[in-house]
């Protein structure tokens, strides 16, 4: 989902800055990016592979994503958490989010081949209305994520229900993320094939099939 059909717009940095701004608070965009993108990987590092981040967090996701607008603010002049509502409502429609300029030719193409579409993501309780709200829920046959299926990329338990819900052999399913990890290793792991998307040319050198977007996916089947 994130970074491979859509994107935050114009960035979380941003979005947490003007929430701040509407409450009399100035604080610099870029460095909130960089915070997020800290506190991101802080707390993502402590979650065993494969486990349901927002079970192993104590309160579930919405403490966990308290602790992340946290995080993100320490050390700055504006304390975010009697306004946390907002920042996490942000992000539940479409407002803060883009779908990739050729997502929605690709997956028109795609379905005229006849191909059946799925969604496999670690996400939270905010996905399917998020996909309602971007007009790309009537293209996936299924949804699975993380919060509701309770296990995460990359184990191969979230792959392999996809694939049987589908009712398809693993080895005729293609999965196409942008984590060299969660999304192409784990779906080697589980049998399925994989592409990389690198959209921002970070991927030189890494052993994988790499496609600089998803336009070029339709190639491959």
């Amino acid at each position: 989902m994130g970074d491979t059909l859509v994107h935050v717009h114009p960035s979380v940095g941003e979005v947490y800055a003007r929430l701040a701004r509407a409450h009399g608070a100035e604080v610099e965009a870029q460095a909130l990016q960089a915070r997020f993108e800290g506190a991101w990987e802080e707390m993502t590092a402590r979650v065993p592979p494969g486990a349901n981040r927002y079970r192993v967090f104590p309160g579930g996701e919405v403490a966990w994503w308290r602790e992340v607008v946290r995080r993100t603010f320490a050390g700055a002049e504006f304390d975010a958490e009697p306004h946390f509502g907002e920042f996490f409502e942000a992000f539940s429609g479409g407002g803060a989010w883009r779908a990739f300029p050729e997502v929605v030719p690709t997956l028109e193409a795609l379905r005229a081949r006849g191909t059946r579409l799925g969604v496999i993501s670690n996400w939270d309780s905010r996905l399917p209305v998020l996909l309602e709200a971007l007009g790309l829920r009537r293209y996936f046959a299924l949804v699975l994520y993380s919060s509701a299926e309770d296990v995460e990329k990359p184990s191969p338990e979230i792959f392999q229900r996809a694939t049987q819900r589908c009712g398809v052999e693993p080895a005729r399913a293609l999965h196409v993320g942008d984590r060299l990890e969660e999304d192409y290793r784990g779906a080697q792991r589980a049998g399925l094939r994989a592409l990389l998307v690198d959209r921002r040319g970070r991927a030189a050198g890494a052993a994988a099939e790499v496609v600089a977007d998803l336009s070029q996916v339709v190639g491959y089947l």
